[in-house]
């Protein structure tokens, strides 16, 4: 995949995975804002942001579900996603020690 920037290796049930920025393709003529390439197993994030609904801690929780939970419908990828992508900032901004 040209233009593929690794950031991470990981393992998702016990199979080591690349995780990094790159072309994601396109849906409906729209750029994807994550891929999760079962079969080179990678999860791919648009490192774009102009035109993007999600936050990149949405689109990576939801690449990682998928691969962690290949059985989960997407309705339920995307609202996890979501989830994570309204709490996590939020948690990561304040100082837990104060």
């Amino acid at each position: 995949m040209s233009g593929f920037k690794k950031i991470c290796t990981t393992t998702i049930n016990g199979k080591r995975w690349i995780v990094g920025y790159g072309y994601t393709g396109k849906t409906n003529g729209k750029i994807n804002d994550g891929l999760c390439d079962y079969e080179k197993r990678r999860i791919i994030l648009q490192r774009r942001e102009n035109g993007r609904k999600s936050t990149i801690i949405d689109v990576a929780v939801h690449e990682l579900m998928h691969a962690f939970l290949v059985c989960l419908n997407e309705d339920a990828v995307n609202d996890f996603g979501e989830l994570c992508g309204r709490v996590l900032p939020k948690l990561l901004a304040v100082d837990a020690d104060k």
